[in-house]
């Protein structure tokens, strides 16, 4: 605490009491009443020492002060340096170091107090001044230091986390000034306004983190031939029991030399049980689908319309005849056999058969006629489609003619796919020609 200056009372003619006087304060009239020529004398004296004490006051609270520098106890990790605090010279003075100490808990002398000097700052690191250690003390440094910083740092040397408390002491003087008083640190005034809120500083660098002691290593079933180190997991199943080991020193394994259930001092437990009782039997599942292969042969029917000039009849079996009479066009239907091959069940989506078709039937017509596969609909296992049926148009009495597709001419008839479940015939003649018209293939059948 620096020493304030004396400020003697004025004001000619109060009375103060407590022994004082009534000051004669400069611009008083020389006639007041109650102020004689000796208590004129007895203030002019007070002022006079008054002054002569201030004089002594402002030569003692600018030489060199005390500066006590708070460091926070810290917790620091084994091979850490942490800095507590930048202490800033401000700019007109000199300070130096005067006495610095540290100590641990628990007790270790693996611990420094660091004190660095840097020309700016803010910064990390600078010009080694001080370092202390636990059971020693710094006191007494004779070099001061002007614009500039102290950079205050912790460091544990140690391998085991220490708690650190530190005191250190600076002393600041004005510069030019000669000699020490060391009276105090700052001359104490009142206390000023609260300043108004600074802008956020910038960002700190990243914490070092703590250093804990070192986990454990999963190693996976324990096996021979194989080296293991501390902190090294394992598990281990014997004699109906089961559980996991940490391995405690570094070592080759050998079954039945060092293996977790033989040697209980390099492995210790971690986790250990016994195999249980068999558990309840769990309730039925749901039936499942039944996928038996099964065959059968059926009847099914495709459709035979003829669109323009049809003469005679549809026949499915012979003799066959026409009439040369134009005839109604009505929808004829035609039989084909069916094989199925598959399952009575399944997931949706998934094959569960083939299906066969094979027949033929008998028309004389002219023009354009359309052959409808069977479908589902009408009672078939699938809707067939010219992907896997084919169709063949032959003229009785020539050679036959086999027509897959569209586009695959005869002299005779022209065959095509208008969609994916018919056939389309057409004449070249104008004449009706007789022929047989056979439709066969197999077809996946989906569910």
């Amino acid at each position: 605490m620096a020493i304030r200056p004396i400020d003697l009372p004025s004001g000619a003619g109060l009375d103060y009491s407590g022994n004082d006087v009534r000051h004669f304060a400069q611009g008083d009239a020389v006639n007041v009443p109650g102020m004689s020529n000796p208590t004129r004398n007895l203030a002019a004296r007070d002022n006079a020492l008054a002054a002569k004490l201030n004089e002594v006051v402002s030569v003692v609270n600018n030489q060199e002060q005390f500066i006590p520098l708070p460091v926070i106890r810290t917790t620091v990790p084994p091979g850490e340096e942490i800095i507590v605090t930048n202490y800033r010279i401000p700019a007109g003075f000199e300070a130096r170091v005067l006495n610095a100490v540290i100590s641990t808990t628990p007790s270790s002398t693996s611990a420094q107090l660091n004190v660095q000097y840097s020309t700016t700052y803010g910064g990390m690191s600078g010009t080694a001044v001080v370092t202390v250690t636990p059971g020693s003390e710094f006191s007494g440094d004779v070099n001061f230091y002007q614009t500039g910083e102290f950079i205050v740092s912790l460091k544990n040397t140690g391998e085991a986390t220490l708690e650190l408390a530190a005191s250190l002491m600076l002393t600041m003087r004005p510069l030019g000034a000669e000699g020490t008083l060391l009276v105090g640190s700052v001359i104490e005034g009142k206390p000023g306004k609260v300043g108004a809120t600074g802008p956020p500083g910038p960002i700190g660098p990243p914490g070092t983190g703590g250093a804990g002691s070192p986990g454990m290593v999963w190693r996976g079933n324990w096996a021979e031939n194989v080296s293991y180190y501390p902190s090294d997991v394992v598990s281990y199943t014997y004699s109906g029991t089961y559980g996991s080991w940490i391995c405690r020193a570094a070592h080759f394994s050998n079954l039945g030399f060092n293996d977790p259930q033989t040697d209980l001092v390099t492995w210790q437990h971690v986790a250990f049980g016994v195999i249980g009782d068999t558990g309840l039997t769990g309730p039925t599942g749901p039936a499942g689908v039944v996928t038996e292969m099964t065959g059968a042969t059926t009847s099914v029917n495709g459709t035979f319309r003829p669109e323009a000039g049809y003469v005679g009849h549809v026949f499915t079996d012979g003799p066959w005849s026409y009439t040369g009479q134009v005839a109604p066009l009505p929808q004829y239907y035609v039989g084909l056999i069916q094989t199925y091959y598959g399952s009575t069940g399944g997931n949706p989506g998934t094959q569960r058969g083939i299906a066969a078709i094979n027949g033929v039937f008998f028309a004389a017509f002219a023009g354009t006629a359309t052959i409808t596969l069977p479908k589902t609909l009408y009672g078939a296992a699938a809707d067939y489609t010219n992907a896997f049926i084919n169709c063949m148009v032959v003229p009785q009495g020539t050679n036959w003619v086999y027509m897959t597709g569209s586009g695959t001419f005869s002299t005779t008839f022209e065959l095509r796919k208008p969609d994916q479940y018919t056939y389309e015939v057409k004449t070249t003649t104008d004449a009706p020609i007789l022929s047989a018209i056979h439709l066969m293939g197999v077809q996946p059948v989906f569910n």
